[in-house]
């Protein structure tokens, strides 16, 4: 508000000749502008820097003012400009903590058994860069040499052939065409000449087995069909070794009145099982090596242990070292197949193989190594517990 003032001459008239003076004020105020002034807004000081949007590698910060300073009143201007401003924040570059690589390939070993091999990996996935961490651990490991397993020792040898040396046995016999006459040492396939197996069942259960005692080494087997009227006995009939489908046999697919089966392991069983009608064979040839082994895991110490939770380990051992040929792992009958799978089994510190579970097989053989061993162990889940026998042929 402010005033304002106006003024009155005492000349209407002017006192004259003695008169008096006009009575009163001469002059007259009165407020005016009595409505509040507008403000204009003012800026205050900027507030402070916000925290950096990233840790590395470039991030944003902010800040911001009010304007306040004063605030805009009655009217008045807002401040002008931008009440916030950005920067770039952390422009350095982010460290990278090194991580290993994959390993690489073992060095070689050498021809005898025993010695050492290494591999080794690298710091570079990803490499360490702007002041990170290098890997931690070592980027070398070093482990015995494995022993050549057996069936890599037999494999490069002459064979001959031990059928003759298994059990022979069919469902049933027909005609004298006994089981045993497959393995007679005669592959003449005419059944009038007396050397060729018949049955008298025919269909799914019809077999012919040959049996060995304890696992032999099997690099080959042949198996003769006939050569006369009733070639076509053999067709339909599957080949299994241990319980293993290999394959089926077919007259008109057979070379020279022969199939042969590349086996090169250890196994106890050949089984022939199912033509579509009776089976009849000329001749069933297991060319490997067989041993004159003991079971020598009834001298052995035992031990079962849950070494964590869901693995198991069985454990046999010698006070002194053994030559071990081949292992039989016999799962109790009632068990399941389902958690047969994976268990490992180790000859000393060497894994010798993994069991591959089949629906209805109950047993499972392994070969061994060269050389000397003081213990035998069997790795896997609590199948483990379900081995109803385990049989180490060896000296």
């Amino acid at each position: 508000g402010g005033t304002q003032t106006r003024t009155k001459q005492c000349n209407n008239p002017a006192p004259m000749h003695g008169g008096d003076d006009c009575e009163g004020e001469g002059e007259e105020t009165r407020d005016c502008n009595t409505h509040q002034c507008p403000v204009h807004g003012g800026w205050s000081e900027f507030g402070d820097w916000s925290e950096c949007s990233a840790e590395c590698d470039g991030g944003t910060q902010t800040r911001t003012k009010q304007c306040n300073n004063p605030a805009p009143m009655h009217g008045g201007d807002d401040c002008e400009g931008e009440g916030e401003e950005t920067r770039d924040c952390n422009t350095h570059s982010c460290s990278v903590d090194g991580g290993w690589g994959d390993w690489g390939a073992w060095s070689e070993c050498g021809e005898e058994c025993g010695g050492t091999q290494s591999r080794s990996k690298e710091c570079n996935n990803p490499a360490p860069a702007h002041g990170g961490a290098d890997c931690e651990g070592d980027d070398m490991e070093t482990r015995d040499c494995p022993c050549k397993q057996l069936t890599e020792v037999y494999g490069m040898e002459e064979h001959e052939n031990i059928a003759a040396s298994g059990t022979a046995s069919q469902i049933n016999s027909a005609y004298k065409g006994f089981a045993t006459l497959a393995i007679d040492g005669d592959t003449n396939g005419d059944f009038d000449l007396g050397s060729v197996t018949h049955t008298r069942s025919s269909g799914a259960d019809v077999f012919w087995k040959l049996a060995f005692e304890h696992p032999v080494y099997m690099d080959t087997v042949v198996v003769w069909g006939r050569t006369d009227c009733c070639e076509r006995r053999i067709d339909g009939a599957m080949f299994y070794i241990d319980d293993m489908e290999m394959g089926d046999l077919q007259s008109n697919q057979m070379t020279d009145d022969k199939e042969e089966f590349e086996v090169n392991g250890f196994a106890k069983e050949v089984l022939i099982k199912g033509p579509r009608g009776k089976l009849s064979l000329a001749e069933v040839q297991v060319f490997g090596k067989r041993f004159e082994m003991n079971n020598i895991a009834e001298d052995a110490m035992t031990s079962d242990e849950e070494v964590e939770e869901g693995m198991f380990v069985r454990e046999m051992s010698w006070e002194d070292p053994r030559h071990i040929n081949s292992i039989v792992l016999n799962y109790k009958k009632d068990s399941s197949v389902e958690g047969f799978d994976g268990t490992r089994v180790y000859v000393g510190e060497t894994e010798v193989g993994q069991v591959e579970a089949q629906d209805g097989k109950m047993f499972y053989v392994f070969g061994g190594l060269e050389g000397n061993h003081s213990q035998v162990r069997i790795e896997g889940s609590e199948s483990v517990m379900n081995i109803a026998s385990v049989e180490i042929y060896g000296e």
